[in-house]
């Protein structure tokens, strides 16, 4: 077994989900309505781009030879990507429910 670099595989990969969860969310409400449903759509944009960044990270860090084109793999990352919601929902959460404060009335 391969000694784990607790700084690189793990302090740096959570840093980055969290830096990433607070700034889509800022960044495309830019580009939506300031209203309930602008904020709706920003929440499962988000969501869905950041289970992509999982599963995209996954995807490179547990690469093997076996793993083809098949759509197996892309459900195995993507059951596995879910466990990284428990570090980027709560702040994504926190950054929406802050995004009505700066809408202009």
């Amino acid at each position: 077994m391969s000694e784990i670099n607790f700084i690189f595989e793990i302090i740096l990969p959570a840093a980055a989900m969290w830096v990433m969860a607070w700034v889509i969310p800022s960044l495309l409400s830019r580009f939506l309505t300031k209203s309930t449903i602008g904020l709706v759509v920003n929440g499962i944009f988000s969501s869905t781009i950041m289970m992509a960044i999982g599963i995209a990270y996954l995807y490179f860090v547990i690469r093997s030879p076996e793993v083809g084109s098949s759509i197996e793999p892309i459900v195995a990352f993507a059951s596995r990507s879910l466990s990284f919601a428990l570090l980027w929902a709560p702040i994504l959460i926190l950054n929406l429910i802050m995004q009505p404060q700066y809408w202009k009335p």
